[in-house]
């Protein structure tokens, strides 16, 4: 909308209001409110206010995930844009074992204000863990090692980019599904806590 039209202070603006969700159901299934994995309030401690994004009229994650889904690949790269892949692909940024590209933009200079280990700088209600998932749809990523992820690799693999990491992914994938939960569980040897543990 231009502010003050006709005058010598006509000013361009986005005019748009705090996002609001209203959960309903598309048949007789009882009501469930999406899963929250992070919280805008945590994105907007370092970015201040989210609606920089897209021109200004999308300020809250949970409507990021809504185009930001599974089946979403960049045309150019071929990259992922799936939420979980992009966000943790964009913020490890400069630490990529391979450049995260989308159309001409080259994430490899973005450096990370805190430290990466701590997943509860942006997750909330241990999202993070792997027991947390619950998803099941792959993941489209025809720009990587394979032309899809299952969703935990995914998005693990957003931070752990190289080809190792992608074939240990592989090798305990099968048609039941990741078995990531056996060696990465919250309680498993190798859960994200113990092997992001700032002490290590």
């Amino acid at each position: 909308m231009t502010l003050l039209p006709g005058t010598t202070t006509a000013t361009t603006a986005t005019d748009c209001a705090t996002p609001v969700q209203f959960y309903f159901a598309v048949d007789n299934s009882k009501v469930a409110a999406r899963r929250v994995v992070v919280s805008s309030d945590k994105c907007n401690a370092c970015h201040v206010d989210l609606t920089f994004i897209h021109g200004g009229n999308r300020g809250a994650t949970q409507e990021c995930v809504i185009c930001h889904n599974p089946t979403l690949a960049d045309g150019t790269s071929k990259q992922s844009v799936n939420f979980a892949t992009q966000i943790h692909s964009i913020h490890r940024g400069n630490a990529l074992a391979n450049p995260y590209v989308l159309g001409t933009t080259n994430y490899q200079d973005v450096g990370f204000p805190g430290d990466l280990r701590v997943c509860a700088t942006c997750h909330v209600n241990d999202s993070y863990q792997v027991d947390n998932v619950g998803a099941t749809a792959l993941v489209a990523s025809p720009g990587g090692f394979t032309a899809t992820t299952p969703p935990i690799a995914a998005a693990c693999q957003g931070c752990h980019d190289d080809k190792a990491t992608a074939q240990h992914a592989m090798l305990n994938t099968g048609t039941l599904g990741e078995s990531c939960i056996v060696c990465h569980g919250k309680n498993a040897e190798f859960s994200p806590d113990k092997v992001h543990s700032r002490t290590q």
